[in-house]
């Protein structure tokens, strides 16, 4: 549960006076303590950046384990899905795309190591066997898929150097404020394959631009790797392609009007991101 508290003195306020603001998450377990630690520890190591840091992470501000409460700093800003039709909406996307870049380029300890087997398990609910248990029809098309992308990923990871990752990346965990890409919601955090968070930012930017999104997409991977070697992206549109099957998942899980029409679709951008290893 997440919720918004506010504090102000037990006295009138003058008018130029505001309260203090704060997130508090509540959590079921113990999962609370360790996205503290996680946030405290990148908050010390990005405080030794060079400046201008253009990745912003609220600051954590205590864990309370008899509550299970984390307090963060709330980000006054501009939530990045706002931003979508702007003229200058490029720019934002560039911004984000280097702090992503910022993230994947830190040396940290935190944060267990994770494959594409614990994200399917991670990520995906319900999980894709469920849906194949459900749907029997599209069972044949999900266990490809799957058995395509392990394949992938089995191939690559003897030379894939692992990174911090956020493993939730999309413009809902951004706000734009103080010249930052700010980055929310770190329960995620785990070390692996950078090319996750780069697939499944582009994966969500296909879906919600319908006009715009080959330049806004450039924006993106102009910015993430104005520093970073290209051959990173052969692989991201194994990402992509994984993206899309958790989306179909959660289509299926939501039961929304034409959902069947539109896990149909998100399984098929999947398989072709996989066969042409492009990304649609």
């Amino acid at each position: 549960m997440v919720a918004q508290f506010s504090f102000s003195q037990n006295q009138p306020r003058a008018a130029s006076e505001s309260a203090v603001t704060l997130i508090g998450k509540s959590y079921a377990d113990e999962r609370g303590q360790q996205t503290f630690q996680i946030m405290r520890e990148l908050s010390r190591t990005l405080a030794q950046q060079p400046e201008p840091n253009v990745l912003g992470i609220p600051q954590a501000l205590f864990y309370d384990p008899g509550l299970r409460l984390l307090a963060q700093q709330r980000v006054a800003g501009v939530p990045y899905r706002d931003l979508l039709d702007r003229p200058d909406l490029t720019g934002y996307l560039r911004l984000a795309g280097k702090a992503l870049s910022t993230l994947h380029s830190q040396n940290m300890a935190v944060g267990h190591e994770v494959w594409l087997r614990d994200h399917l398990a991670d990520l995906i609910a319900p999980h894709p066997r469920a849906l194949c248990e459900q749907l029997p029809a599209y069972r044949a098309r999900v266990e490809a898929l799957i058995e395509a992308m392990e394949d992938q990923e089995r191939a690559w990871r003897p030379k894939t150097i692992v990174g911090p990752i956020h493993r939730g990346f999309h413009l809902r965990k951004l706000i734009y404020a103080q010249g930052r890409a700010w980055l929310i919601d770190w329960d995620l955090f785990a070390r692996g394959d950078t090319a996750l968070d780069i697939g499944s930012f582009i994966a969500h930017l296909q879906l919600q631009l319908t006009s715009q999104h080959k330049r806004a997409i450039g924006a993106f991977i102009d910015g993430y790797f104005e520093d970073r070697p290209l051959v990173l992206l052969e692989r991201v549109p194994l990402y992509a392609a994984f993206t899309y099957l958790k989306l179909a998942c959660r289509r299926f899980a939501l039961r929304e009007p034409r959902w069947d029409d539109q896990v149909h679709d998100l399984l098929q951008r999947a398989e072709t991101c996989l066969v042409t290893n492009t990304i649609v």
